[in-house]
């Protein structure tokens, strides 16, 4: 979805990080991880922020390092609310879960999804962040997805 919006603004999409890191270590991934993968998160972003053109995506960001930090290990460093509060991010879009799960390698919380989508919903209003919730297909997305953009940035 990112990379789809970062071509049709032709700007950029900061990847995930957390995959990054989790194809690069062998072990099972623990609390120790989360700062590793926040830090690089945030790296990514700000060289990112650097190159893009007037709007920038983000596949993920922050704030899913620390709900998912919340989901595994019951708890978040510090250090990454800290970082989460000098982080910038004007506006989100919340992928509902009405596809079905893909497994990739990656991924493995194909019977949680409703769980982690609430938990998601539930930490974007206690940031007051603004957000919509985009549903259907990849094309249905990308048009509800455009049309925000286009009001709030165009």
């Amino acid at each position: 979805m990112a990379n789809a919006l970062a071509e049709r603004y032709r700007t950029f999409a900061v990847p995930e990080y957390a995959r990054i890191y989790a194809e690069k270590h062998t072990h099972k991934l623990n609390y120790e991880d989360v700062m590793p993968i926040a830090e690089g998160q945030h790296q990514l972003e700000v060289n990112y922020t650097l190159k893009a053109n007037r709007i920038l995506f983000y596949d993920t960001n922050l704030l899913q390092t620390k709900v998912y930090s919340e989901w595994y290990y019951d708890k978040c460093p510090n250090e990454l609310d800290d970082l989460i509060k000098i982080s910038k991010y004007d506006f989100y879009f919340l992928n509902a879960v009405d596809v079905p799960w893909e497994a990739d390698g990656i991924r493995d919380q194909p019977h949680h999804r409703l769980e982690l989508f609430f938990k998601f919903v539930n930490e974007l209003n206690q940031q007051n962040a603004s957000f919509a919730i985009l549903k259907g297909d990849l094309e249905e997305r990308l048009k509800k997805a455009t049309s925000q953009i286009n009001q709030l940035y165009f």
